[in-house]
């Protein structure tokens, strides 16, 4: 492969093509060269594949307990606390107050 491997992947020795950090890690830096390189997204965030940085978790029907690819759903009657001036926080659609 020619040129550094994008952020959001890694490129392994004699890789061809980028592979993109798995759900639940992440990376913002170019030329990775080994998946352990791709950071595990921290408590109260997510990471979808490939991606560059964390998304805030969101409102309070969501749950991010750290390295998942997505917010969990909290069930019916309970709440989580969001502070909700994170930036880029998805919207919360199913909150139960």
């Amino acid at each position: 492969m020619t040129g550094p491997c994008l952020a959001g992947s890694w490129c392994g020795s004699g890789a061809t093509a980028p592979t993109e950090c798995a759900e639940g890690t992440h990376s913002a830096a170019v030329g990775l060269a080994h998946v352990g390189e791709c950071s595990e997204t921290r408590p109260g965030h997510y990471s979808t594949k490939g991606s560059t940085v964390e998304t805030p978790c969101g409102g309070p029907s969501l749950f991010c307990p750290g390295g998942e690819g997505e917010p969990r759903t909290v069930g019916d009657g309970t709440e989580t606390f969001t502070d909700v001036s994170l930036f880029n926080a998805p919207a919360d659609h199913a909150s139960t107050r």
